[in-house]
């Protein structure tokens, strides 16, 4: 058996959770969209991050018509130039090295396209490429990348659950058991955290 649980956060603190236990689930495609869906105040302008797990150009072209977003995506991806960006010479932001901004259409695996998304490539200290994709055409590069940085507070957040509060144990086999694991260890993690942050820890 095989669960998949996926967290939202907003700042610092786990804003929504669902479980998954079907096989269908282990596909990315399906579970974050309807977690963004299901959960996101589309009122706020809020910005979602997400990772390369979802592939799809079709749900990057449905999130695009509700949603703001910024994901990373794999390099070397299939993509048509619609439109490159001028960029200020040997632009660095945090370790990325700045190698273009473009307005792109995207390719999967099928050869289905999506709309003209913006894409900043980039590359670290070490030479290795990175490539976000973003609907927010008008921001400047510093944002973009600064935006998709907070989607590490939910990989601490992660191990944090795992390793501190032994989360990856799973005492049930039931949902509902499994449901009130979850929402309790959340609550633990919460309670942690506001403490953290009210003593400067």
């Amino acid at each position: 058996t095989q669960i998949k649980y996926t967290f939202s956060m907003t700042n610092l603190f786990p804003s929504s959770a669902e479980m998954f236990t079907e096989q269908r689930a282990l596909n990315e495609d399906l579970t974050i969209p309807q977690v963004i869906k299901n959960y996101i105040d589309k009122k706020d302008n809020n910005v979602f991050v997400f990772d390369r797990g979802v592939k799809s150009r079709k749900v990057y072209n449905e999130l695009d018509e509700e949603f703001w977003f910024v994901t990373r995506i794999t390099p070397g991806a299939i993509l048509e130039l619609v439109e490159s960006f001028e960029l200020e010479k040997n632009l660095v932001v945090g370790n990325l090295t700045i190698k273009s901004d473009e307005k792109v259409i995207l390719f999967d695996k099928r050869h289905k396209r999506s709309k003209p998304f913006r894409l900043i490539q980039t590359e670290d200290q070490k030479g290795k490429a990175l490539w976000f994709v973003t609907n927010l055409l008008e921001d400047k590069i510093e944002t973009i990348v600064e935006i998709y940085k907070k989607r590490w507070d939910i990989e601490v957040f992660f191990r944090f659950l795992k390793q501190e509060l032994n989360f990856k144990h799973i005492f049930s086999t039931k949902i509902n058991g499994l449901q009130i694991m979850l929402y309790m260890t959340m609550i633990v993690s919460m309670l942690i955290l506001v403490y953290k942050k009210a003593n400067n820890l």
